[in-house]
């Protein structure tokens, strides 16, 4: 059954249930790094000896049933700031090498 046992008897009052819990199952993509090594002749007309140009991301996506809750955090049904998800993060930057 999905509800759990009615009842009068103290004795069954802290037995477990599975009533109250809620699926916590998710897809998260979290660390993408994507890089580009430009050619050696390329590297060499501007006199150096690699170039290389790079992006970085981390917390990007995530779908979850808690919708607004981090599903990878603890979820215990009390309201807490804590429980919202992490920050996106997108990094980009140029390797140069002399």
């Amino acid at each position: 059954t999905s509800l759990p046992r009615l009842g009068t008897e103290d004795d069954h009052l802290y037995d477990l249930t599975d009533a109250g819990l809620i699926s916590n199952s998710y897809f998260a993509i979290q660390n993408v790094t994507l890089s580009y090594a430009f050619p050696k002749k390329i590297a060499n007309k501007l006199s150096l000896s690699g170039l290389s140009v790079f992006a970085s991301g981390e917390n990007l996506f995530q779908v979850s049933s808690l919708k607004g809750y981090d599903a990878m955090s603890s979820f215990n049904g009390y309201s807490s700031n804590s429980n919202f998800g992490a920050v996106a993060v997108v990094s980009m930057g140029i390797r140069v090498s002399f």
